[in-house]
């Protein structure tokens, strides 16, 4: 064959572009979290201070009308419910945070997934607390907030540090390691626990000491989670011991294990939180 017979050599691909690394990848979509947590707590209190500020309102005449008949004090107490609320997602989420046993979670969660669902997760907590914990348009509303809000917050650092001494591996450990199973785990638990401390927030205020029994025995529900994850999930589901699905969520670090776990914690709160 001549070389005006031959076929010309396919044209190499050129390189494909340079995917951005993992690490700007985390930090996105922890900034988007952050944003969307904002988001949410605005829209949230907003529309509980709107029904707040609705009732107040005269049943007579147009909106307008009714609108500015409220006094001015009610609606800058609803103003400041909402900065509040806002503020209080910040301090949420440093509180928690910092109880974590790992100081260094925000930074590692740059380049470390483990550690960026687990931040994910401890931003999603404070979501929850701040939205149900503010929402009213006089001065005691503004107390009564900021004193449930900071018990949610206690609430939920105390129960969520239970779990490391009821597993056979501790979560810190095994997210600082990158260990995303893990991570799975400890987000469900996180989020569950939340969900449960801030329905037991929610309500209507019927004097400290009523309110405040109502609130320990609705945390009672949290510790539910306990048994619904070493039985059901565990035994009867999957047919292992606790301990041999620990080992296989620390050791082989089983995605399927480890979400399985996160979301019979989730699961079970939307389910026990109705029950009341």
């Amino acid at each position: 064959m001549s070389n005006a017979d031959q076929l010309p050599e396919p044209a190499k691909p050129e390189p494909a572009r340079a995917i951005e690394n993992s690490p700007a990848t985390f930090e996105r979509l922890l900034r988007a979290l952050v944003g969307l947590a904002l988001f949410a707590t605005i829209l949230g209190v907003g529309r509980h201070v709107g029904d707040v500020l609705t009732e107040l309102m005269p049943v007579d005449g147009s909106l307008g009308e009714r609108m500015a008949s409220l006094p001015w004090e009610a609606w800058g107490f609803a103003a400041a419910h909402v900065v509040c609320a806002l503020a209080s997602l910040g301090v949420g989420y440093l509180l928690i945070s910092y109880a974590y046993p790992f100081r260094g979670l925000a930074r590692l969660a740059v380049t470390n997934p483990a550690a960026a669902i687990q931040t994910g997760s401890h931003w999603l907590g404070a979501l929850v607390i701040a939205n149900v914990s503010w929402g009213g348009a006089d001065a005691a509303s503004l107390g009564i907030s900021a004193a449930f809000c900071a018990l949610g917050w206690l609430a939920v650092i105390i129960l969520c540090a239970g779990h490391r001494l009821v597993t056979h591996y501790h979560d810190h450990e095994e997210i600082v390691a990158g260990n995303t199973a893990a991570a799975l785990a400890s987000a469900g638990l996180h989020l569950a626990v939340a969900l449960v401390v801030g329905h037991a927030i929610a309500g209507q205020f019927h004097g400290w000491r009523d309110s405040l029994v109502a609130f320990g025995l609705a945390l009672g529900w949290a510790l539910a989670l306990y048994p619904l994850r070493q039985f059901i999930l565990a035994r009867v589901i999957l047919g292992l011991s606790p301990r041999a699905m620990d080992t296989a969520i620390m050791v082989r670090r089983d995605h399927a294990l480890g979400a399985a776990e996160g979301l019979c914690y989730v699961i079970s709160a939307l389910s026990l939180v109705p029950a009341w």
